[in-house]
């Protein structure tokens, strides 16, 4: 029978809490000190208040189990059943371990041991599961087996202690550990709102975004400063960023595309989770429009076979996927957000690093600006947007059998047509998108380049009197940029009012089939109709700004790569080789040009003999204004690129003063020192 499972089961679980509470308490004792434990005045009122209430919230759930015992025995004159015994015994046992553990718990540390923590969380889903059965039996006309434990008044008395339970020992084992233990003892005392948070978050606090509270309660009390918003934690760092991204890129096969498939490669592993979180959030929003017209349904009393159970089942569940999708959709748009920075700090270093290799690059710097400031936080970006590719389709797949369960076969072939046939006709204007979009940004590096030069050099453009000459330039350029960014824009507006009116027409083209071959409709398949048009509503809208997200990235991602290949594919500077003989530099005859990458091959500087300087000499090259000095200089450091020759060996290392001095903001030995120490 039921009963005998039962006490059977119960007498195995009471076996192995005894075996596993005594490894435990043997393993307690090993682990303390002579002179006992230390308290839980470190821990924190919280968590004290919380130690107290769990203790006495195990102490009322023996009471209940024991109360019930005895009045078996000394009231209703007979045995109780051994389940009960045992269910009694095992909670006066956890019990007993509690309040030792909460006496004698180490280090003034909050945490529970599993042993209790497992205990609380199974009594917790058995009694769970026992009420559900008790219910669905009491308000469903069609009872289950009787194979289902039923539940009594001690599962109902002590559910929500159990509950409470549960979730104050999670609680208290997902947070922050005692940090103080763990800093050095002469350490400056750290502010609380300046620690990292983040990383030493629990799941809940993950979940519900506690981490930040510190920050939000001092930004109430008082105006936030600089040292209070906490440190950056280590995985989210430019450093390892960059790190990721390099040895993601070793990796990849150089005849590919090296630079899509690097990034993928660096943040895959959060952009799995960020997926989960996003499927999760698109299933659970979908799950309401498919109930509600059985919702309609018990409403109207068209479906009797259930009673009222039915309908309170049904709103649990409408509950549960609106708290799913909620908390879904916070992570979610929160690791999207948190990609994003990685990708572009990691983005951000390379190109500094590229810059700082070669100088001499044919890249402007009005360019390499326009990487920094346009494609970079484009590419960053892009992943608020990157699970919107496979989240479409998978979107319209659950739509269509909503459609298909309410609607019909017919309506939903339809739908699914009318949605393709919107879809197919954006691909000439994706294309025209992105064809102007790379017309955009060559504009735009022009535009920028001819500016910064007209900055840089504006006291020689006030000496002549070129202000006007260069204003009209500058206006050309814009004009210029102006006119593809207006035809950009136009195709933008109809890409969106295309997508815009796809939902009604969608809809429209689904009721009207329906009419046409006379499928029935309800009132709960039209509301269900409806609220799946609502929700397909948004990722239609979305996918314009999708189709175009994604032609920007690629241009953007093309163009960082192609300056990537291009620097890698220069010739290196010369190399500071060690040499044991007397000859500090070795010039070879070789021909140099700063317009490395014009059709025009003239060169800026021709050397047409071989030169050996040796050690301890002092050399000066003289000449007139435009002979060619500060050229042959950068030819030494390897500030210009070479076009033909041998080149130039340079052994031992090299300093170089420019013309043009550059003064940080610092004192003078700042400046001499240039970041290295003394």
């Amino acid at each position: 029978s039921v009963e005998a499972v039962m006490e059977y089961f119960n007498m195995v679980a009471f076996s192995l809490l005894v075996s596993w509470i005594t490894a435990e308490f043997v393993r307690l004792r090993k682990a303390l000190p002579e002179g006992g434990g230390v308290g839980e005045g470190s821990a924190g009122k919280t968590y004290m208040v919380l130690d107290w209430l769990i203790a006495l919230c195990n102490i009322l759930i023996s009471i209940i189990y024991l109360g019930f015992c005895i009045h078996e025995t000394w009231k209703l004159k007979t045995v109780p059943p051994l389940g009960f015994v045992f269910s009694a015994m095992c909670w006066i046992l956890v019990t007993l371990f509690a309040l030792y553990y909460k006496q004698k718990r180490v280090g003034g540390s909050h945490c529970w041991p599993l042993v209790l923590v497992s205990w609380w969380v199974f009594s917790s889903l058995l009694k769970f599961f026992t009420i559900s059965i008790h219910l669905f039996n009491h308000w469903s006309k069609v009872a289950l087996p009787d194979i289902f434990p039923a539940a009594n008044t001690i599962d109902f008395a002590s559910f929500p202690l159990s509950v409470f339970l549960c979730f104050a020992a999670l609680f208290m084992n997902a947070s922050e550990r005692n940090p103080e233990l763990k800093q050095p003892l002469l350490s400056e005392v750290e502010n609380e709102t300046c620690r990292d948070n983040f990383s030493n978050a629990g799941f809940w606090s993950l979940l519900t975004f506690r981490w930040l509270n510190p920050v939000l309660a001092k930004g109430r009390a008082e105006r936030l400063e600089l040292h209070h918003v906490p440190v950056v934690p280590q995985s989210e760092t430019a450093e390892k960023a960059y790190s990721l991204l390099q040895e993601s890129l070793r990796r990849q096969k150089p005849e590919f595309l090296p630079l899509p498939r690097a990034i993928i490669g660096a943040v895959w592993k959060p952009l799995a989770i960020n997926a989960l979180f996003a499927g999760l959030n698109t299933a659970s929003s979908y799950l309401g429009p498919f109930l509600i017209t059985n919702f309609v349904e018990f409403l109207y009393g068209k479906d009797s076979t259930f009673g009222d159970g039915y309908g309170y089942i049904l709103a649990c569940i409408f509950l549960f996927a609106k708290t799913l999708e909620s908390l879904s959709q916070r992570q979610w748009y929160f690791g999207a957000r948190q990609i994003g920075v990685r990708v572009r700090a990691a983005l951000m270093v390379s190109i500094y690093d590229k810059s700082l290799m070669m100088k001499y690059s044919g890249s402007s710097m009005g360019k390499i600006i326009n990487f920094l400031d346009v494609d970079v936080e484009r590419i960053g970006d892009f992943f608020w947007y990157i699970h919107g590719i496979w989240l479409l389709p998978f979107q319209v797949f659950l739509a269509l059998i909503i459609l298909y369960r309410n609607l019909g076969a017919a309506a939903s072939f339809s739908a699914l047509l009318t949605t393709i046939l919107v879809m197919v006709s954006n691909t000439p204007l994706a294309n025209s998108q992105e064809r102007l979009h790379s017309k955009i940004m060559e504009a735009k590096d022009s535009r920028i380049k001819a500016t910064a030069e007209t900055l840089k050099c504006m006291r020689i453009l006030k000496l002549h009197s070129w202000e006007n000459a260069y204003r009209d330039k500058l206006f050309e350029l814009r004009d210029k940029e102006r006119s593809w960014l207006r035809r950009y824009l136009y195709t933008c507006s109809a890409i969106a009012f295309l997508f815009w009116a796809s939902p009604t027409l969608v809809s429209v083209v689904a009721f009207g089939v329906c009419i046409l071959v006379k499928a029935p409709l309800s009132a709960g398949t039209v509301l269900s109709a409806l609220a799946t048009f609502r929700i397909l509503q948004e990722p239609i809208y979305n996918l314009p700004e999708l189709v175009s997200m994604i032609t920007q990235t690629k241009v953007s991602i093309d163009r960082i790569q192609d300056f990537i290949k291009e620097e890698q594919q220069r010739p290196s500077r010369p190399n500071d080789i060690k040499q044991a003989s007397d000859v500090v530099i070795e010039i070879e005859p070789g021909e140099y040009t700063w317009e490395a990458d014009s059709s025009s091959k003239r060169p800026t500087l021709k050397i047409d003999k071989k030169i050996e300087i040796m050690r301890g000499d002092k050399v000066a090259v003289c000449g007139s204004v435009g002979s060619g000095k500060s050229s042959f200089l950068c030819s030494i450091i390897g500030e210009i690129p070479r076009i033909n020759g041998a080149g130039i060996e340079v052994f031992g290392s090299r300093a170089y003063v420019p013309q043009s001095a550059w003064i940080q903001t610092g004192t003078i030995k700042e400046n001499v020192l240039f970041g290295k120490e003394m």
